[in-house]
């Protein structure tokens, strides 16, 4: 959903649930609010042995709330979409990150997190510009459809590999 959320989001708010501009303030809020809740979470729950399936739970809870979005647009389905893709948000990116940080020695972690970076930040442009294309061609339906559809599928598809990483990944030293 980042890449394209300020779009969706915008879109969502004023011309397809029609409450007016301040939504777009007000679903980006349930957005943090969900990361906050998230970081609770994840700081309660995710554990070294456990980061590829914390990322994977993650990208899940992008995926399915806007498969459920799709079926159902209505504002309070909406706010409490975006509080759980909030979570699922937090939730990925503990697991991202500090997978990273584990499986990488600390220069070879910087190269990646640049590049990283770069990818999320291509995606959000290329995002931002097929996004009117899609609810264009498609409608809100279709596109939240296409892209909770699109997440859940990534994830399962690659379960299997972030559980075996789990499985393999060596317990912290004492530092």
């Amino acid at each position: 959903l980042a890449p394209s959320s300020a779009v969706l989001i915008a879109v969502l708010a004023v011309g397809v649930l029609v409450l007016g501009e301040q939504a777009v303030g007000w679903l980006n809020a349930a957005l943090g609010v969900g990361g906050v809740v998230g970081g609770v979470v994840a700081a309660a729950v995710v554990r070294v042995t456990r980061l590829g399936r914390s990322f994977i739970a993650g990208v899940l809870l992008w995926g399915l709330p806007l498969v459920v979005l799709s079926l159902v647009l209505e504002p309070a389905v909406a706010y409490l979409v975006f509080v759980v893709i909030g979570i699922g948000n937090a939730l990925e990116d503990v697991g991202a990150f500090t997978l990273l940080a584990r499986l990488l020695t600390p220069r070879m972690t910087a190269r990646v997190l640049g590049v990283l970076e770069l990818v999320a930040l291509s995606g959000i442009g290329l995002g931002s510009i097929a996004t009117p294309a899609l609810l264009d061609a498609f409608g809100m339906r279709f596109t939240f459809a296409l892209l909770g559809l699109g997440l859940t599928v990534l994830a399962r598809a690659d379960a299997r590999r972030f559980a075996r990483i789990d499985r393999t990944m060596p317990q912290p030293g004492k530092e």
